[in-house]
């Protein structure tokens, strides 16, 4: 994979991350995101296919899972990704049924065969919690040339730094 030959910021702090786990801050960032995702979750009335880019070691995807919501984790980190699975063993064989691995890549535009597209839907645009709102907040963005669904209130659009303030 790519990521395998290109470090990144976050890759890098990979340890601090996993050191940071089940810290004060940790717990606070964590129910701070998981109530902006309940939230949006809830505003279908349905359980929903969730991709979960940068899931890291999975909090938020297994929480979603324990919800309902089918979720798909993706992360650059191998270390984050084994940290994930060591986690869902031992969660409810229901939740673990929930949480889908990574498939083959797509094909630039093209869904695989049998597979639906998925629907754009209003998602929290950066894992940490938002210093300041965004000025675009709730605006939305361009993907593809067409208009798709906004950022959720309060989050910001993710910039290089993101990933140093992420960790706290």
């Amino acid at each position: 994979m790519i990521h395998d030959r290109s470090p990144n910021a976050f890759s890098a702090g990979v340890a601090g991350w996993l050191d940071s786990l089940g810290q004060l801050r940790d717990v606070v960032r964590q129910e701070v995101l998981a109530a902006q995702l309940s939230e949006l979750a809830g505003m279908s009335g349905a359980p929903l296919r969730v991709l979960d880019i940068g899931c890291g070691q999975g909090t938020q995807a297994m929480r979603l899972a324990r919800d309902g919501h089918e979720v798909t984790g993706l992360d650059p980190s191998q270390e984050l990704l084994d940290h994930f699975g060591r986690d869902l063993d031992s969660e409810a064989e229901a939740v673990r049924g929930r949480v889908h691995p990574p498939g083959p890549r797509c094909r630039r535009g093209r869904a695989r065969p049998g597979r639906q597209r998925l629907r754009p839907g209003p998602v929290p645009r950066s894992a940490h919690v938002p210093r300041r709102p965004h000025p675009d907040a709730g605006r939305g963005d361009r993907l593809g040339g067409r208009r798709r669904a906004g950022l959720a209130p309060g989050t910001q659009r993710p910039r290089p730094s993101d990933a140093r303030r992420s960790a706290w």
